[in-house]
């Protein structure tokens, strides 16, 4: 009779009627996950659109260059040209004093050096190519305010001073 005692306040401490014939039935539905699979679902789609509009906020338009062919001489060419820049910066001590065709000859500095191209000067620091065997085009150094190499493709361009140059293709640029 104790252990029936005990029972019985532990029932009425927890609030159920000792007295009372009904019984109080209560369901419990196991945990199948179905609500954390559903909250799992929106938290990755939610992170895919804020990621797609993130990107697509950040991606910058295309802006289409205007690409230049070139054959292996105007490769080599336009390496020696990039390499030229910097040996005709150093020999100058960056003064703007530039040299002339004959004294970048003298100073061995290709491409000035090839006896297949013609070079023309347009004004001081400013080189044109004006006639080389196998290319289909021509090339400008300039090395006024800031270094630069040009192309334009055949025929030669009236050019009689380096900053008329809008049609010409900027190539030291592309590395």
């Amino acid at each position: 009779m104790l252990n029936s005692s005990h029972n019985t306040s532990r029932n009425e401490a927890l609030g159920f009627d000792a007295g009372a014939s009904s019984e109080f039935i209560e369901t419990v539905r196991p945990d199948d996950g179905r609500l954390e699979t559903l909250w799992v679902w929106l938290f990755i789609a939610a992170v895919l659109v804020i990621g797609a509009i993130g990107i697509s906020i950040r991606t910058e338009p295309h802006v289409h260059m205007p690409s230049v062919q070139l054959n292996p001489l105007e490769q080599q060419l336009l390496t020696e040209l990039s390499i030229a820049i910097q040996e005709i910066e150093f020999v100058t001590g960056n003064t703007g004093d530039w040299p002339d065709i004959d004294q970048l000859m003298m100073a061995q500095i290709p491409p000035f050096t090839h006896q297949s191209q013609t070079w023309r000067t347009i004004e001081k620091g400013c080189y044109l190519l004006v006639e080389a065997t196998g290319m289909h085009g021509h090339f400008l150094l300039d090395l006024n305010e800031e270094a630069r190499i040009l192309f334009h493709e055949s025929p030669i361009p009236m050019i009689s001073e380096c900053h008329d140059v809008s049609d010409w293709h900027r190539l030291d640029t592309l590395k």
